[in-house]
């Protein structure tokens, strides 16, 4: 079985290590071909923008709105648990102040009040 080689560029100082390749300098070799327009690839941008449209519409949009959904139902179940743990505390307290007397937790004393 032949052993799989991994390339990775790096910067110059790296080049004497035997597993890394410089990265390929640029050359006339990537320059667009002669003749090449901007209208000359609007067929083709057509044609992207036509089927990104389409992966969006039946795959990204889908997708993302039944994630924000679950979230929005997780995050209304919090929001409803916090309001009546806000009810049930107004309730204590109204219920205190009309006695009088509101007491502390144990650990709300301060043991070295002057």
């Amino acid at each position: 079985m032949n052993d799989v080689v991994y390339k990775t560029y790096a910067a110059s100082n790296d080049v004497d290590d035997a597993f890394v390749t410089p990265a390929p300098a640029y050359s006339v070799a990537h320059a667009p071909a002669p003749g090449h327009t901007v209208e000359s690839e609007a067929g083709w941008n057509n044609w992207w923008r036509a089927h990104f449209d389409v992966q969006m519409e039946h795959n990204v949009i889908p997708a993302v709105g039944d994630a924000l959904g679950e979230i929005r139902m997780q995050l209304r179940d919090e929001i409803k648990e916090l309001r009546d743990q806000v009810a049930q505390l107004r309730r204590d307290l109204e219920q205190a102040r009309a006695d009088g007397v509101v007491t502390l937790p144990r650990s709300a004393w301060r043991h070295n009040a002057a």
